[in-house]
């Protein structure tokens, strides 16, 4: 075979494998490129919570993912992330605020979602707040977290029941399970939310202010420095309660003199 027709026939097979490669190379891309959409593909519910009124970053507040039973908190500038999909439920909440629910769309898991608290009623108007208003928002508070507090643990019991056929079995595996765990915690959360809530009833501010006639920052550091906890509210009445704030107000007051 002469050299130019078998330069041409070399050349020619060069191309082949070149165009070969290339196909072949394109084709992995496109693989590569589906399978990182996939690896990629948002799971995660990210965004800031703010107080609706104030427009300010609200932290602490609790996000709990009701459909895949996973919580969290968010961060002190009101930043938070959860494991969530579409159409999954989600429910924010905060001590003070009305619960913010959204139903998890493809946009907010691409865009985020930002969820704007709204305070719930005040009632500080008033001096001394009856206990009739503190039940209601009480009532208020459960039923917004009623579907968290529903959830069932029934996985924590076997259904085939115990083997001797005396009380009931428990699952450790369910009880250690992560999902009871963030449920647990969550449900935590929200009861030590209550209790606060109701420090705040028992020790408004707005009785406080009446009782001492302090005002400004003397108030806040007064809140502040004696908040009782709740174990205190529970057990004392209100005049004990009144007592209680007025003995602690010439113990500030001592100390301011002794300071100045």
């Amino acid at each position: 075979m002469p050299k130019y027709q078998l330069f041409t026939k070399n050349t020619r097979v060069c191309k082949q494998r070149i165009l070969r490669q290339s196909v072949h190379t394109g084709a992995s891309l496109v693989v590569l490129l589906l399978f990182q959409c996939c690896c990629y593909a948002q799971t995660e519910l990210t965004g800031t919570a703010y107080n609706k009124l104030t427009d300010s970053m609200l932290p602490g507040v609790n996000i709990w993912n009701l459909s895949k039973g996973k919580g969290g908190v968010a961060n002190s500038r009101g930043q938070y992330h959860i494991d969530a999909g579409e159409n999954d439920k989600i429910i924010f909440s905060h001590q003070g605020y009305r619960n913010d629910t959204v139903v998890v769309e493809f946009s907010h898991l691409k865009l985020g979602y930002n969820p704007n608290m709204t305070m719930a009623q005040q009632t500080l108007e008033a001096v001394y707040v009856d206990e009739a208003y503190y039940k209601r928002d009480s009532i208020q508070r459960r039923l917004d977290n009623k579907e968290i507090y529903d959830m069932s643990e029934k996985k924590l019991v076997s259904r085939s029941g115990p083997t001797d056929g005396v009380g009931v079995a428990i699952s450790p595996g369910s009880f250690f399970s992560k999902k009871n765990q963030e449920l647990k915690k969550t449900k935590e959360r929200l009861e030590e939310e209550e209790e606060q809530a109701y420090v705040d009833f028992r020790f408004s501010e707005s009785w406080v202010a009446y009782l001492t006639k302090l005002k400004g920052q003397d108030l806040r550091d007064f809140m502040f420095s004696y908040r009782p906890s709740y174990k205190f509210c529970r057990k004392n009445d209100k005049l004990k309660m009144q007592k209680y704030i007025m003995t602690k107000l010439e113990e500030y007051h001592a100390g301011k003199r002794k300071t100045s």
